[in-house]
């Protein structure tokens, strides 16, 4: 359990605090951890399979990847959900 400690801070110096956590959450839900992009090196190494199969799954349908640019991304998360589903 946390101790709760009071001090007096002016009200400009709350208003401040209160703002920078709102945003903080803001930010956090916008893009939270889990949806970090992943390259596909990467997910494969998270799938333990090559990246030829990983380009397979991808063209089948059963993963999505995420073009920006030119290059190729995944979202962990739906990485991680598809590990999930299978089993």
């Amino acid at each position: 359990m946390q101790d709760i400690i009071l001090s007096s801070i002016s009200k400009e110096e709350l208003v401040e605090q209160v703002a920078k956590k709102v945003s903080d959450l803001l930010v956090s839900s916008i893009n939270p951890p889990e949806e970090l992009l992943i390259k596909p090196k990467d997910a494969a190494e998270l799938l333990q399979v090559s990246a030829p199969t990983l380009n397979s799954w991808t063209t089948k349908g059963l993963l999505k990847a995420y073009t920006i640019g030119r290059r190729k991304f995944y979202k962990k998360s739906e990485i991680i959900n598809s590990l999930t589903q299978n089993q």
